[in-house]
């Protein structure tokens, strides 16, 4: 349980981190920034990422204040359903993103070549990334 405790302080630390960098560039946006151009884009990449790592921040620091709550996320983030959950939806979620880039490279090929191979090279990366981790986790285990 302590080295859990250590891996939420260690979480509360780099959640702290996220949240000043990106609300120091949300201000240095705002302050030195133009009207229009890209500056809504950054403000809003800046912004969630400031809400995310602020919300992710109180439940650690929460988590670590409460033994309740603490245990709670341990017991979480040690279920083995979870990780059985997490395995089905991902080989799921690759076959429907394969199938679908497929089914879009054959429509794609009737209207331009260049959305075809587009669509062809990010399917090939998919794939070549789906087998290298695969080599990968079958010499790890």
């Amino acid at each position: 349980m302590e080295d859990f405790r250590r891996k939420v302080k260690n979480n509360t630390i780099i959640y702290t981190m996220f949240a000043v960098i990106s609300i120091v560039g949300l201000v240095c946006l705002v302050v030195l920034g133009k009207d229009g151009g890209d500056a809504p884009t950054y403000g809003g990449f800046f912004g969630a990422m400031a809400a995310v790592s602020v919300i992710k921040l109180v439940s650690s620091i929460r988590a670590l204040h409460d033994e309740s709550i603490l245990k709670k996320l341990y017991i979480a983030s040690t279920d083995e359903r979870n990780d059985q959950i997490i395995k089905a939806a991902s080989k799921t979620s690759f076959t429907i993103i394969t199938l679908g880039l497929s089914t879009a490279i054959i429509a794609a090929s009737f209207f331009s070549d260049i959305v075809c191979c587009t669509l062809s090279v990010c399917l090939f990366f998919i794939i070549v990334v789906y087998f290298s981790v695969t080599a990968y986790y079958n010499r790890k285990m």
